[in-house]
């Protein structure tokens, strides 16, 4: 018989050396359901237009996602392509919103979308945020990555190019895919399930992490892998302060950290995170938003607040059944640093 798991969660972002913060994220994630979703996007354009972008796919594709949190396990077979659709729509709507746009700016975004049942990890994603494994003390990236790098990467094993060369490769974070409301070019939505293990660690992350480096991010994941996610953020973002780069991109990051689920006390069903009635109203909002086209009211925007509730559990003294984090809840404008957990 197979351990449930369940997951422990938390998240940051930092505005770097940039003027404005363009990442997005969401997340939720309940303890007795033992299944949750993360949405991440990183924004690109001007100011407005790329928070706009990013924040219009994150809140329209999580509204949808925890509609459906509570049937995950029952339509498991259904969601990469449910995952898929929703990039999709997401894609489409923002069509529709930049088409209203007349600043004449690009915009766009990456779009990873992650939904977990029991312990079956769902992805899809676009762009070049990285999804990544940390296992048994080996980093390793699931989702693809659709950018320049992995083909300046090649040249670089190939002798075309020199190291240092292809590191400072202007061309290395040119996409060569992403989501601008016009035909996605790659979409990476695998199949079948990632079957997680307990004590898996998962980084859902916009690419200004990789300032770190994926050798260093391992080395800080096997000093704090036995800690809370909590912690593990707050020494991913130590390692980038300790770095100091002058050209810091937005960087944001979710950890989720499995573990197997304790024996928790029979208790009446807890309020629900979200009511399906809360969750349309979020959906609807977004499809306004779409037609309108507004600048700062969709920056501006509230949301309906989620309930947390608590239960109680053998050995351990307090633990909430969900975990609930669509970033600033009304949306204010996303501050140089916060920290966002269970």
């Amino acid at each position: 018989m197979t351990d449930r798991l369940t997951f422990d969660v938390a998240a940051e972002s930092d505005i770097g050396a940039r003027s404005n913060q363009q990442d997005y994220f969401a997340f939720d994630f309940s303890s007795d359901a033992n299944a949750g979703i993360a949405v991440l996007s990183d924004g690109m354009g001007g100011y407005k237009d790329g928070v706009a972008a990013a924040k219009f796919l994150v809140t329209g594709v999580a509204g949808e996602l925890l509609q459906d949190l509570d049937t995950f396990q029952e339509n498991e077979d259904q969601l990469p392509q449910r995952l898929s659709d929703l990039t999709h729509e997401g894609n489409s709507r923002l069509g529709d919103f930049i088409r209203q746009r007349t600043s004449g700016e690009t915009i766009g975004a990456t779009l990873v979308s992650v939904a977990i049942s029991q312990n079956h990890l769902y992805w899809a994603s676009v762009g070049d945020s990285p999804l990544y494994l940390f296992r048994n003390g080996v980093l390793s990236r699931l989702n693809q990555d659709h950018s320049m790098s992995q083909q300046i990467d090649f040249m670089i094993e190939a002798g075309m190019i020199s190291a240092e060369k292809g590191r400072d490769h202007p061309d290395r974070s040119l996409l060569t895919s992403a989501i601008f409301g016009k035909e996605i070019s790659k979409i990476d939505v695998p199949d079948t399930p990632f079957v997680l293990q307990e004590h898996d660690i998962l980084l859902l992350a916009s690419d200004g992490i990789n300032t770190i480096g994926q050798d260093a991010i391992e080395d800080v994941l096997r000093r704090s892998m036995a800690e809370d996610s909590e912690v593990i953020v707050d020494a991913l973002f130590a390692a980038l302060d300790e770095i100091g780069a002058d050209d810091q991109d937005n960087a944001s990051l979710i950890v989720i950290k499995s573990k197997v689920m304790v024996d928790v006390v029979k208790q009446p069903p807890p309020t629900p995170r979200l009511s399906p009635e809360d969750a349309a109203r979020l959906v609807e909002m977004v499809l306004a938003q779409a037609q309108s086209g507004p600048d700062d009211a969709l920056l501006d925007t509230e949301i309906p607040e989620l309930t947390i509730t608590q239960t109680e559990a053998s050995n351990v003294d307090e633990t909430p059944s969900a975990t609930t984090g669509i970033t600033n809840r009304p949306f204010p404008r996303m501050p140089t640093r916060r920290i966002y957990s269970r």
